[in-house]
């Protein structure tokens, strides 16, 4: 089982109450954090939100590309085993549009440690994982491997393509590029 480098002493968890949830700081990122005993799992969202803007749709690649592992989990089998030493951990990347911002989240979810036997730090080793998942995930030199990236890629092409089959969803689209011309919120994911 790897430990995490996340300690109590990076966890600048403080008693400032905003809304219900408390205020801190993990390694200088800001927090927000609320504990409930009632429930026996816990789950982390991390969100990185930048400008809509004509690099939507090459952000929209990252959750999929992520999803083929990290520098320290280069391949899915190995990914797979590292959230199964976290008691079955589970993590999903997805990108959405908030007004005119472009979000990248990633959500976990995982067993909280004083429910399992021997009480492992799964908090801490979740917020390890977490961190290889988002800020060293597998490259090849410079990049994401070529094939993978091709792939993920042409798999993206085809699902805005097959957008205009959904009537639906076509028509929603289509609709707020509609009202929102030459605004950022027009911009396609």
């Amino acid at each position: 089982v790897r430990r995490s480098s996340y300690t109590a002493a990076r966890m600048n968890l403080s008693s400032d109450a905003f809304a219900g949830f408390r205020r801190g700081a993990i390694a200088d990122v800001p927090v927000l954090w609320r504990s409930d005993d009632r429930f026996k799992t816990l789950r982390v969202i991390v969100e990185a939100r930048r400008p809509l803007d004509s690099t939507a749709a090459a952000r929209s690649l990252l959750p999929s590309l992520l999803l083929h592992g990290t520098a320290q989990d280069p391949d899915r089998p190995s990914l797979a085993r590292r959230m199964e030493s976290l008691y079955g951990a589970v993590v999903v990347p997805g990108t959405h549009k908030t007004g005119e911002a472009h979000a990248l989240r990633l959500t976990m979810d995982l067993v909280a440690g004083r429910v399992l036997p021997d009480r492992p730090p799964q908090l801490a080793d979740g917020l390890g994982f977490l961190s290889d998942y988002a800020a060293r995930p597998r490259l090849d030199g410079a990049g994401f491997p070529e094939a993978v990236f091709q792939r993920e890629r042409r798999h993206a092409v085809a699902a805005a393509r097959a957008v205009i089959d959904d009537r639906t969803s076509w028509a929603a689209q289509r609709a707020l590029v509609e009202a929102c011309v030459g605004e950022p919120m027009a911009i396609l994911e």
